[in-house]
C-alpha cells in the first residue's frame, strides 16, 4: 500500500514538474510585497515588524510617489496611524491596511471620474 502511494506520488510530481506551471501574476505581485516586506523589516529589531526607518525604507524604495514633498513627520505619523496595538512597529497585518488603503487611493486617482 504504501509502495504504491509512494509510485503514484512519484508519478504525479514527475507529471506536474515537466510541465512550466507559470505562477499567476497576482499571486507574483503579493509574494513580490511580502518579500520586500520581510527584506526591510529584518533590517533591524524584530525581523518580522517594521519600525519607522523599516518603514520609511520600504515606501521610498516602492511607493515613492506618496513620499515627494512629504512632511518631515510622515513616516512617523502614518507608523502611528497603522499602529494599532500601540507597539511602536507595524506587524504584516497593520502593514497590511497601509497597502490597501494605498491600493484605494491609487485606483481612485487613476480610475474614479470627479463628480
Amino acid at each position: 500500500m504504501i509502495f504504491c502511494f509512494t509510485i503514484c506520488f512519484i508519478s504525479l510530481f514527475a507529471t506536474c514538474s515537466s510541465k512550466k506551471i507559470q505562477t499567476p501574476w497576482l499571486e507574483r505581485t503579493i509574494l513580490t510585497m511580502v518579500e520586500a516586506y520581510n527584506k526591510c523589516a529584518k533590517k533591524e529589531g524584530d525581523p518580522t515588524t517594521l519600525n519607522v526607518k523599516e518603514l520609511e525604507e520600504y515606501v521610498r524604495m516602492n511607493m515613492a510617489d506618496i513620499v515627494q514633498d512629504q512632511d518631515p513627520n510622515f513616516f512617523k505619523k502614518t507608523l502611528q496611524s497603522y499602529d494599532t496595538d500601540r507597539d511602536g512597529e507595524l506587524t504584516h497585518k497593520e502593514f497590511g491596511e497601509f497597502q490597501r488603503q494605498y491600493m484605494l487611493a491609487k485606483y481612485n486617482q487613476r480610475y474614479k471620474t470627479p463628480v
